[in-house]
């Protein structure tokens, strides 16, 4: 059941015409973070054909050429896109902030206490040497460390001789090491920084995947600890430079289009942008499950979806 003032959407050829261009979540929407969703390519082709300009928007922690070639990887080819901008760009854009007014004031390198992934290669994050070449020094526990990064949950103090291993990406009970860190990291009010502000993404058969923005939920609750600012998804910033981005290439009529009601479709409405929800991605059990569309749009705080489709397809 959708949204009163929902329109149901078999294919994006229903609405291509009514859009310059498109904004394009990934997990859910362009893949499922292992390999392209049915129709998908297909559906990019033919909005390429009509000739809609399109930009990636993605809560991905990867900076957005990192991200593109994933896509690439997948079989998007580089040609369907314009532009991937990602949390990891915004992320990077206020690391330099920060490292640049330390070294104008001539302060000591700042220490990073780095939650993120076991395979940075794979998962196209940053490396600890990259953090280093950046200009920061790698903090092997909390007492050391001026701010945490954390853009995965797979390894907290990565890079340093105090690496520990979490299994929270696959069970969301399992806090291992992650809750001392954060508690600690609370209590001397250290900035937190989530390099990907997702709470879980779902992968091919309904695996559900746990992430960075979860942790910063925990950081917000715990003494001394408060919300940490949102560098993707739902927050204003990168909608609104990925709607510049669209402008000039001459898109003046752009559609947002995601799979999570908070991150993509408040985030979204929020500046204004039309939207295009897609049930199949991250709250697909939920829809599957009877719950109405309209009462999940209650449960986020958002206003109903200008369209919504099953699956991204044309």
């Amino acid at each position: 059941v959708a949204c009163a003032a929902t329109a149901t959407i078999e294919g994006l050829r229903d609405i291509a015409e009514s859009y310059d261009g498109f904004l394009l979540d990934q997990y859910g929407v362009l893949h499922d973070g292992l390999q392209a969703l049915p129709g998908a390519l297909e559906c990019l082709l033919e909005l390429r054909k009509a000739g809609k300009k399109i930009i990636v928007v993605s809560n991905s922690p990867c900076e957005g050429p990192s991200s593109a070639s994933r896509l690439v990887k997948m079989g998007f080819g580089a040609e369907l896109f314009d532009g991937a901008l990602t949390s990891g760009d915004l992320v990077r854009r206020h690391l330099d902030k920060m490292l640049a007014e330390t070294a104008a004031k001539g302060s000591a390198p700042l220490r990073v206490a780095y939650v993120s992934h076991q395979d940075n290669v794979r998962r196209a994050v940053w490396s600890p040497d990259d953090l280093q070449g950046m200009g920061f020094e790698l903090a092997a526990s909390l007492e050391e460390a001026d701010l945490v990064l954390a853009n995965g949950v797979e390894v907290c103090f990565k890079g340093t001789a105090s690496e520990q291993t979490t299994n929270f990406e696959s069970d969301a009970s399992d806090w291992g090491p992650l809750r001392p860190l954060l508690t600690a990291a609370a209590s001397r009010g250290l900035p937190l920084i989530v390099g990907n502000p997702d709470q879980v993404v779902v992968r091919s058969g309904g695996k559900v995947v746990n992430c960075p923005g979860q942790l910063a939920d925990e950081y917000a609750r715990l003494p001394g600890g408060r919300e940490p600012p949102c560098f993707g998804k739902p927050g204003p910033i990168i909608f609104e430079d990925a709607r510049t981005a669209l402008r000039a290439l001459g898109a003046e009529r752009v559609c947002h289009v995601g799979d999570s009601l908070h991150h993509d479709i408040g985030g979204a409405q929020r500046t204004g942008v039309p939207t295009l929800f897609v049930r199949g991605g991250v709250h697909a059990k939920e829809l599957g499950e009877g719950a109405p569309l309209r009462e999940l749009c209650e449960k986020y705080g958002i206003e109903a979806p200008t369209h919504e489709i099953s699956l991204f397809q044309w």
